[in-house]
């Protein structure tokens, strides 16, 4: 089963996005990291996630760029930089529409940067179009 890793702080955000995973046409595993620290050790399988394997890489990140603590654009670089999640498909999800976060998202290595729509409907049809895109018609190299 695909594994999803979503970088999300707003219980809300995380329960919009659950939502919308559920009706997603394909089934994958939602794995939730409240910050960029989380999102790392989750990653790599150290701290709180000791002993998960790190070689199980998901087949996406879905990631917020506000986060506590590491930033995503942090967390972003940090993941970048490792050989092991370098080439993990990474996609901003966030409400902002800033040209400066979009470019700098790109320049460290974002595969793509979504903003929420405030409507749900459209919410859950991009979360849902991302989802099916992303683990049904994309290719990783490392799969």
């Amino acid at each position: 089963m695909a594994t999803i890793l979503l970088i999300e702080d707003s219980p809300e955000s995380v329960a919009l996005t659950k939502g919308a995973f559920s009706g997603c046409p394909v089934k994958a595993e939602l794995a939730i990291a409240k910050n960029g620290e989380e999102a790392l050790e989750w990653l790599f399988g150290v701290g709180r996630y000791k002993g998960r394997d790190p070689a199980r890489r998901p087949e996406l990140v879905l990631m917020d760029i506000r986060l506590p603590g590491m930033s995503g654009f942090e967390a972003l670089q940090r993941i970048r930089a490792e050989r092991l999640t370098s080439m993990v498909p990474v996609v901003m999800l966030t409400i902002s529409e800033l040209k400066s976060d979009i470019e700098r998202a790109y320049r460290l290595g974002a595969n793509s940067f979504l903003v929420k729509p405030l409507d749900y409907d459209e919410y859950t049809t991009m979360i849902r179009a991302a989802c099916e895109y992303w683990v049904c018609f994309n290719r990783r190299p490392y799969a």
